[in-house]
Formats: structure tokens, C-alpha cells, sequence
């Protein structure tokens, strides 16, 4: 029985050649059970998750917007122009293009809330694309890392059962060797 190629792909030349000189005269349950261990011991080459900007214009001026929309050199940048736009108006008086209820200042921040909140929801699922296989792989190294586990815990128990096994021969051992105490005898002083 040969080992599937795509496992022996995944291991390096020179144990691959030591695998298969010892393979050469061993029993086929030898190699079979070898195989088998291979499989499971290899790990698949982790795929690269793809990492690249997207070429396209638009998605780079949709990441753009929404870093800069989502940081607090923005917060603090919009804060201070509204309150320098609110403070010009408010001084300037009757004069003022924007007067109290500054209604100009409402519909441009209702413009730019629409403009951005969709290019932040177009950059949000770009980014959800990308995370996708990070949680595929990050699942499928958990759901082998809990099979490990589950195989080792059941190892540990079996070791555990064999030393139960082990000390009560070992308590059983010493009663057979040795003759029975006296019950009627006393202690001497």
C-alpha cells in the first residue's frame, strides 16, 4: 500500500526518502499503519490568505474613507471645524451666511453621512471577503487541535486504567509472599 501523494507533497525530500527506504522491506500492516500516521501527523500547508490591496479604484478609495472616517484624527478634525464653523457664525451675527439654526451646516453633514456611510459598508464587506478563510482555516485547526486532545485524553486513560492495574498486583503481591499475622499475639515491651 502506498501513502496517498498529495500527503507525501507536504513532507520534505530527505524524510521522504527515509520513510520509503524503511518501507522497503516492512510487512504491508507495517506500512498501512505508517501511512495512516503520516496522513494524520501531516498538516495541510496552510493557504496563504490574500492580503493585496484590490486594484481597483474604488475599493482603494473605500478602504481610504473608511480608515480615515473611523479614527480619531477625523473625530477630532470635524469636532474643530464645527465648532470654528459654528463659532465664525455665531460672531458674524446678521451677517452670517449660516445664521443660528445654521441649516447649511445641517445639510452638509447630511450629505457627508450619506456619502459615507455606504463606501464604509462597501469597505466593510471587502474586509469580510478577506476574513472569510481566516475563520475557515482558524475552525479547521481548532477541529483538529480538539481531535488531538480528545486522542490524548483517551491515551492518558488508558495509562491511568494500566497503573490502577499495576498497584493493585503490587498490593495483591505482597499478601501472597508474606504468612499471616498472629491475631492473639502482643506486642512486647
Amino acid at each position: 500500500m502506498a501513502c496517498n501523494p498529495e500527503v507525501l507533497k507536504t513532507v520534505d525530500d530527505d524524510h521522504q526518502e527515509a520513510i520509503v527506504s524503511k518501507w522497503s522491506g516492512a510487512t504491508s500492516k507495517f506500512r498501512s499503519n505508517a501511512c495512516r500516521m503520516l496522513e494524520w501527523t501531516v498538516r495541510p500547508s496552510i493557504p496563504r490568505v490574500a492580503t493585496a490591496r484590490s486594484h481597483a479604484r474604488g475599493e482603494r478609495t473605500a478602504d481610504a474613507v473608511a480608515r480615515f472616517g473611523g479614527s480619531w484624527s477625523f473625530i477630532i478634525a470635524f469636532a474643530v471645524i464645527l465648532t470654528i464653523y459654528t463659532f465664525i457664525n455665531v460672531r458674524l451675527g446678521g451677517a452670517a451666511w449660516d445664521p443660528y439654526p445654521f441649516i447649511l451646516l445641517n445639510l452638509f453633514l447630511s450629505m457627508i453621512a450619506a456619502i459615507q456611510a455606504p463606501v464604509i459598508m462597501m469597505s466593510q464587506n471587502r474586509q469580510d471577503k478577506k476574513d472569510r478563510p481566516r475563520s475557515e482555516l482558524d475552525f479547521d485547526v481548532n477541529r483538529r487541535a480538539e481531535s488531538e486532545i480528545q486522542g490524548v485524553a483517551r491515551k492518558l486513560n488508558l495509562l491511568g486504567e494500566k497503573l490502577g492495574d499495576m498497584e493493585d498486583l503490587l498490593r495483591e503481591k505482597p499478601s501472597l509472599d508474606t504468612p499471616p499475622a498472629e491475631p492473639n499475639a502482643l506486642p512486647q515491651n
